[in-house]
């Protein structure tokens, strides 16, 4: 990983700064990260429509101000040409002081929480977990992409598979799915490197959730990361919706909440 952020609240725990620095390293292992002065600039010119690549990472908003944040989002996403601003702020003390005002200038929030697992073991899957190549996954990943709101546009549903389907620069992969009639209908993956791991990506097709579908492929990616005896293993979800329960049942708790503001179209 060649991407590090500068520790600037000891109010963190070290596990979500470490976690954070992880999935910041993911996101920008192909050289898609430039420093800017209160963290990142996150941009892919090759996907303008994806979000997770083409945001600002701000890791520092000690005394800065919302105002201030949309300034720099114009500043440096502007030039970009990008439909969108997003903004990705880290420390749960700021974003919270932050929100107010961001979301009158017309961004709207989204929190996710960071869960690290415990150690404890995990109960093999009920269904059998198949361990396919990403290839065999492009199918299962572009259905997914369909059932979402941004699928129905097919360049951004076509970024968007670019980016999911890309393994990471520098960091080990191993996808996990459930298979039925031949098709893979559920599937999760698991990033690690240097001590950590990472349980990436879990997606269940609508026609076939609330089978147990999703607790398998988070299981046994949960199982295999366990079993590389990492020094942190981590999820991200969000905030407010039903997975984190079930990564809670698997052993995951919060150890922070990081938010997304986003402004869709951009306003300039």
């Amino acid at each position: 990983m060649t991407t590090t952020l500068a520790t600037t609240s000891s109010r963190r725990d070290p596990a979500y700064h470490r976690a954070l620095a992880f999935e910041c390293a993911m996101r920008t292992a192909d050289g898609l990260a430039t420093p800017i002065p209160r963290g990142l600039l996150i941009a892919d010119g090759a996907n303008p429509l994806v979000w997770d690549v083409n945001t600002l990472w701000i890791d520092d908003a000690d005394g800065v101000t919302a105002d201030e944040l949309v300034a720099e989002a114009r500043r440096w996403q502007g030039p970009l040409g990008l439909a969108h601003r997003s903004i990705l702020v880290a420390d749960e003390s700021a974003w919270r002081r932050l929100a107010p005002g961001l979301e009158d200038a017309g961004y709207m929030l989204e929190v996710n929480v960071v869960m690290r697992h415990g150690g404890s073991p995990v109960p093999a899957p009920d269904v059998e977990v198949e361990h396919p190549e990403p290839a065999a996954l492009s199918a299962a990943v572009a259905a997914y992409i369909a059932s979402e709101p941004f699928g129905t546009d097919p360049e951004a549903a076509s970024q968007v598979l670019a980016h999911v389907v890309r393994r990471p620069a520098g960091a080990e992969e191993r996808w996990f799915s459930v298979v039925r009639s031949g098709d893979v209908v559920a599937y999760a993956r698991l990033w690690h490197a240097d001590g950590v791991a990472q349980v990436e990506d879990v997606v269940v097709l609508p026609v076939w959730r609330r089978r147990g579908f999703g607790r398998a492929v988070v299981a046994a990616a949960t199982r295999a990361a366990l079993e590389l005896e990492p020094e942190l293993l981590f999820i991200i979800a969000a905030d407010d919706d039903w997975p984190k329960d079930l990564y809670a049942e698997l052993g995951y708790a919060p150890v922070g909440r990081l938010a997304l503001f986003r402004q869709i179209p951009a306003v300039d």
